[in-house]
């Protein structure tokens, strides 16, 4: 950054290009969001093979295995690993190495198609780039505790969160949250939503667990759990009325938007036995359901409430389980 500014100052007319996790904040910087590669839908393997993540894949794949081809059997294997790197040149090109031992579809079938699994032994590349988590450790020292502990919280969430939802369920500050949009760790949408690389919500939820051997659920993760599925059964209950009328539309695409949320929120509820957020969410969960035609996942969510709340005497639990069945 020093650099940078003696360069403006000095030289007013030069321009530099700087590629940079975090803003460097200096007067006159224009932003430019990198993202990852397009992985977009194809109906013939000719037009996958001109989109640009499937052929850094198969270039890569080249590298490990010589004479390495596509079988249009593969391409849908292909673009679940591109998707689920989220179409992060660092990631293909760590999977892409597994081809030396395994198949595109054993790569996209593995045991943990994540963080893990994404490394390389290549002696010649730079130790925080080794792996995916390597990258994340590198970003994650240069957090404050403050921002790591907002970090770990916000994983609790699934498909994005508004600014509302984040929070009060984390209880985190808008300046906390800025500085992790500067900081490129969260990445905002003009729908005023903020989403999570999936790769780095895994890694923050390892954060929020310490321990992957830790036989117990630690306090803190407990609770924002807890105030997650509190904050969306709250939601739905809000949304029932507008359900039920004039404001139906941009009810049911506002539930859509925190479709994964809700079953997140909803799938806490029933293995924690919350009577309270299971009543408050069904009326609005069932007519959702109903008027998306989801009728087989409607059934698994509240036949597994159900299954969960039986054997209870209590008057309050077995009118709720009446109403699941």
């Amino acid at each position: 950054v020093d650099l940078v500014s003696d360069i403006m100052r000095t030289a007013a007319h030069v321009r530099v290009l700087s590629t940079s996790r975090a803003r460097l904040k200096v007067q006159g910087e224009h932003l430019f969001y990198l993202e990852g590669m397009d992985v977009p839908d194809w109906k013939t393997p000719e037009e996958a093979l001109k989109n640009s993540a499937v052929r850094l894949f198969l270039q890569s794949a080249r590298r490990a295995r010589p004479g390495f081809e596509l079988a249009a059997a593969d391409l849908k294997y292909v673009a679940r690993i591109c998707r689920l790197v989220g179409g992060m040149p660092l990631g293909i090109l760590l999977a892409a190495g597994w081809l030396t031992m395994l198949t595109p579809a054993e790569s996209e079938a593995a045991p943990e198609p994540g963080l893990d699994f994404l490394e390389t032994d290549l002696r010649d590349v730079p130790e925080r780039q080794r792996s995916m988590r390597a990258v994340f450790d590198h970003s994650w020292d240069f957090l404050t505790m403050q921002e790591q502990a907002v970090m770990q919280a916000l994983s609790v969430f699934r498909g994005g969160f508004t600014r509302e939802a984040g929070q009060q369920v984390t209880g985190a500050t808008l300046r906390e949250l800025r500085a992790l949009v500067d900081k490129s760790l969260l990445q905002p949408d003009p729908a005023g939503r903020y989403g999570i690389h999936e790769l780095l919500r895994q890694y923050a939820a390892g954060r929020l667990r310490r321990a992957e051997t830790q036989a117990e659920m630690p306090a803190e993760e407990y609770s924002i759990r807890d105030a997650h599925a509190t904050y969306y059964a709250a939601f739905l209950a809000s949304r029932e009325a507008p359900l039920r009328g004039m404001d139906q539309k941009q009810a049911v695409a506002e539930i859509r938007a925190e479709v994964d949320n809700i079953r997140t929120a909803w799938d806490w509820a029933v293995a924690q036995g919350r009577i309270e957020e299971i009543e408050q969410s069904l009326a609005t969960l069932a007519r959702f359901c109903r008027i998306r035609g989801w009728y087989k996942e409607g059934e698994d969510l509240f036949s597994r409430a159900a299954q969960r709340l039986s054997g209870t005497h209590e008057d309050r639990t077995r009118l709720l389980r009446g109403k699941l069945l």
